[in-house]
């Protein structure tokens, strides 16, 4: 569920930069990107958000910040 919400919103971000009302966009956290995938419930793996960013960017996501 969380990553069909996270790709909703990078549709959303992409949407913006199409029409030049952003250039980038990211995401903040305080543990998610540091926690161990032994975590389950605070990890989240950055490499799946790229991946999810190209899907809907393409290589030149505007995907640029943690």
């Amino acid at each position: 569920m969380f990553f069909e919400k996270l790709k909703r919103a990078f549709e959303f971000y992409e949407s913006k930069r199409g029409t030049k009302e952003i250039q980038y966009y990211g995401m903040a956290s305080w543990l998610c990107f540091r926690a161990t995938p032994e975590e389950e419930k605070i990890h989240l793996n950055l490499q799946k958000c790229v991946q999810i960013a190209e899907e809907i960017g393409g290589p030149s996501h505007g995907f640029r910040f943690t």
